[in-house]
């Protein structure tokens, strides 16, 4: 394959992953939302960073989160499905710019622990912004 041939649907191809991807933590955060804090403190912890993060079910918070991820996985499969809907896109990447910046403060603010979380939606945000601007059937200017 040449390397327009890779480019082209890339953007496709990530924002399906992420979809499943959300899809898949949005399921953790039901069923086991203690667990996944449990797990990811520990991840910190071999890290050599604080765990801070606390995890319960139940809460507002909690099923806000479950929300927003099922609002994720609608824009990332809908933005798949029509690239050129730039809305769809810039939707999600706001969404983790916001996420990002939240996990920096609580950083900053409750423990070091919480850069694993602004380091993976940051990254999310990266990679779609990166493939958007390297595919170029995604390039469309729908929604701009």
């Amino acid at each position: 394959m040449s390397i327009e041939g890779w480019k082209t649907g890339l953007y496709r191809r990530v924002s399906s992953g992420w979809a499943v991807a959300f899809l898949g933590v949005g399921i953790l955060f039901v069923l086991v939302p203690v667990e996944l804090t449990t797990g990811l403190n520990g991840m910190a912890e071999v890290l050599g960073l604080s765990p801070a993060m606390r995890g319960t079910g139940g809460e507002l918070w909690h099923v806000l989160a479950i929300s927003l991820m099922a609002v994720l996985v609608g824009l990332a499969a809908a933005s798949a499905r029509d690239p050129s809907d730039r809305r769809l896109s810039s939707l999600m990447i706001l969404s983790k710019l916001v996420s990002t910046a939240g996990f920096v403060w609580l950083a900053f603010t409750l423990g070091s622990g919480w850069i694993l979380c602004a380091v993976a939606d940051g990254f999310v945000a990266l990679t779609l912004v990166a493939s958007r601007a390297i595919d170029p059937v995604s390039a469309g200017t729908r929604g701009v």
